[in-house]
């Protein structure tokens, strides 16, 4: 399987712009809506009140986010304009509206901007066993079920099969709680969860659902890590805006039950600034609250060398970023001056470089006029962002049609002349091209593409948990008993190439925070995907249940993805929310910062550009988690089924008290009754760790006995 059909934070190709960015110069006022804005409104003519005077036909709309002062009077002017708006928070209304119809919006005090909302894309054994989760669940090794039960996990994503047997309860009746196909405009979140899926390829929202909390069933071991979590499905656009809607209703749900909540997105986009100011990463940032958390996937392209970057040395000294296009479509590409003092510093042009021509840099490059750019670029922007007051340049520049006005010899080139001591970033964003070099140029004006700095946009999310991949399993049997493998993915443990390194422009929240199991992942699978079929080599699995004279088929198979890596963290920390219902986003990076494992392929860093802090890990986290929770004062996790946690080694067993107790007493009996050890422990308080050595009994089989305030345990104990 291509990981191109996982996670791979394209942005759509629908956004149609176009300005000039040949000066370097700032305009005296910037109006309130962005450059994407500005150039569809540049490029639409005779706009009246819903149709074209020229053509009748229907008007542009445009979805939009609009930073304000009062969302609900913002909200309700559009609505009273008879047009689609929400209001996310007190400062934030994401709306759809005609593209003439922004010119009017700006038009009120409130609105401080207005920003063109952009799409993205999508991107179990083994990885339980990995992070040691099965340790944090019931079963050998554990007792006590942290299994996200009291916890919301909400999943936005896409290609759902509503009705899988992993989002079931044993009576086949639906654990989802809340669901939204927003797919469609008209769409309302409902508790009635349809029959079939939303028909979108490649099953991915399925895989990533079951992941982070799919059904225990009897026929398979392919379950999730918060298998009693309540779900909320929302079939997504995957727009900025239509996240930011979907994220807001999983937090108003969550709250409405009166239950902490952990939201995964497996989705992103390499365009932004990367520093977290964006109105959608501020947006997320006050969603975000105590017992609520967004998890992100860091992208799959690892591999592309998709950034570059430059420190000008002295002024006028001039760079050049050479593109080639790994497609007929659009290529975006997304430049950001450092500077935030709302002054631009450099000025970037377009050419075209013929790779046919002869002579030196200048002789091969060609300005083109503004007719031509018009005609090859979908958009251009040049502007001062309004939130984090850097210069800021964006092209869309579509490849075949520059192919059809020159020939397949001309690449796109962009001139940055800059001034001393003045920094950029630039990207390409995934899949749509990538940094070339001149052939025969020899030279060093023309900057190569590097993997760094390229964590998704909402991985850059200041509150959000931004989640890195590494190598579960090297292979698996398909459903006809052949072995199977990703070529290149053969070393267990080992970072994932295609697993985006950090850092981000934010130093003071390091970028990625943690990895997770991503390759070779076996969850559920969407028979209602549009490329789904039956004899697919990444099948593992296939469940057949009969109800009312009519057989169901439910599958299970392969993928790999920081989109897989990424709900397995979300599952943790519902777990870990079971515990702690109000842990922080600040306090779960300190569990990771405490407890994650660190080995031969992370290193001892604490903290690194491409593991974060290492690799999770389940049952040490639940340990520093009710230490957390000790400190705080609160005294009860949710749907507590247990006085201890018992972690039972070959050598020891570890006791983990889970709540606050007044007394609690250990002893050791042999099957005849004969006592070998007792321990009394005052006020055991919750978090608080008991180790009882085996080492120091005689080999043969003992029962252990824990009595507490809330409860008494006996268990049997083999002492080799």
């Amino acid at each position: 399987m291509n990981k191109k059909t996982l996670l791979t934070g394209a942005l759509a190709l629908m956004m149609s712009l176009g300005v000039s960015a040949q000066t370097a110069s700032t305009t005296a006022m910037q109006p309130k809506w962005d450059g994407m804005l500005s150039s569809m409104l540049q490029r639409a003519k005779n706009l009246t009140s819903g149709t074209s005077a020229q053509t009748g036909t229907p008007a542009t709309f445009v979805e939009v986010i609009v930073k304000c002062s009062d969302a609900p009077t913002v909200a309700q002017a559009i609505a009273d304009a008879g047009f689609t708006a929400n209001a996310v928070t007190g400062r934030v209304v994401t709306a759809e509206v005609p593209l003439h119809f922004v010119t009017k919006l700006a038009e009120m005090e409130e609105v401080q901007s207005i920003r063109k909302s952009t799409e993205q894309t999508p991107s179990l054994v083994e990885s339980r066993i990995l992070t040691n989760a099965d340790q944090v669940h019931m079963g050998e090794g554990l007792e006590t079920p942290f299994t996200g039960k009291g916890v919301i996990v909400g999943v936005i994503d896409q290609g759902f099969e509503y009705k899988h047997i992993a989002f079931l309860n044993e009576d086949g009746t639906s654990r989802v709680k809340s669901f939204w196909n927003h797919q469609k405009s008209t769409g309302k979140p409902t508790t009635t969860v349809p029959t079939g899926g939303d028909g979108l390829s490649s099953g991915h929202g399925t895989h990533v659902m079951n992941i982070a909390a799919g059904s225990k069933i009897p026929e398979n071991n392919y379950y999730g890590f918060a298998y009693d979590a309540d779900l909320v499905m929302i079939s997504s656009r995957l727009s900025l805006s239509s996240v930011l809607d979907e994220a807001k209703h999983i937090r108003d749900f969550a709250v409405e039950q009166g239950k902490p909540w952990v939201t995964n997105m497996s989705f992103g986009s390499l365009v932004g600034p990367h520093d977290g100011t964006t109105v959608y990463n501020q947006t997320l940032d006050e969603l975000c609250k105590d017992g609520g958390i967004f998890v992100v996937a860091n992208g799959n392209d690892g591999n592309d060398n998709l950034h570059t970057s430059y420190t000008f040395t002295q002024d006028g000294e001039v760079k050049y970023l050479l593109f080639n296009p790994s497609s007929d479509g659009v290529i975006v590409v997304d430049i950001w001056g450092q500077a935030a003092d709302g002054k631009k510093h450099l000025t970037v042009e377009p050419y075209t470089y013929n790779k046919a021509g002869v002579g030196n840099m200048t002789a091969k490059l060609d300005a083109q006029d503004a007719t031509f750019w018009n005609s090859v670029t979908d958009y251009i922007v040049d502007e001062i962002d309004s939130e984090n007051q850097k210069e800021h340049y964006q092209y869309g520049v579509m490849a075949k049609v520059l192919q059809n006005y020159t020939s397949s010899s001309h690449q796109f080139c962009l001139k940055i002349t800059g001034k001393a001591g003045q920094t950029f970033h630039a990207w390409i964003n995934s899949y749509q091209g990538s940094f070339a070099t001149a052939s025969g140029m020899g030279t060093s004006a023309i900057l190569k593409g590097d993997n760094e700095y390229c964590i998704t946009n909402g991985g850059c999310t200041k509150s959000a948990i931004a989640v890195g991949a590494y190598t579960a399993a090297t292979s698996w049997t398909d459903l006809d008993g052949n072995a199977r493998w990703y070529t290149g993915y053969r070393t267990q443990g080992a970072i994932c190439a295609f697993s985006n390194p950090g850092p981000s422009l934010d130093p003071e929240h390091p970028r990625p925070t943690i990895t997770g199991p991503g390759a070779s992942i076996k969850s559920a699978l969407s028979s209602y995907s549009s490329d789904f079929n039956a004899n697919l080599a990444s099948l593992v699995a296939c469940v057949e249940r009969t109800s009312m004279l009519k057989t169901t088929k439910y599958y299970y198979g392969v993928m790999m993805g920081t989109s897989m890596s990424t709900p397995a963290v979300t599952g943790i920390i519902a777990c870990w929310l079971q515990a702690h219902p109000e842990l922080t986003r600040e306090e779960i990076e300190e569990v990771f910062k405490k407890t994650a494992i660190r080995d031969n392929y992370t290193g001892n860093d604490e903290w690194n550009a491409t593991w974060g802090y290492g690799k999770i890990d389940a049952y040490a986290g639940i340990k520093e988690v009710l230490n957390i929770a000790n400190g705080t004062g609160i005294n009860a996790m949710l749907n507590s089924e247990a006085p201890v946690t018992l972690s039972k080694g070959i050598d020891t067993w570890r006791i983990l008290f889970n709540n606050d107790e007044s007394y609690a007493n250990i002893t050791l009996h042999t099957t005849d009754g004969m006592q070998v050890y007792n321990q009394s422990i005052d006020n055991p308080r919750r978090g608080q760790e008991e180790v009882l050595n085996l080492n120091n009994f005689t080999p043969g089989i003992y029962l252990v006995n824990i009595k507490t305030t809330a409860g008494n345990l006996t268990r049997k104990v083999i002492v080799r």
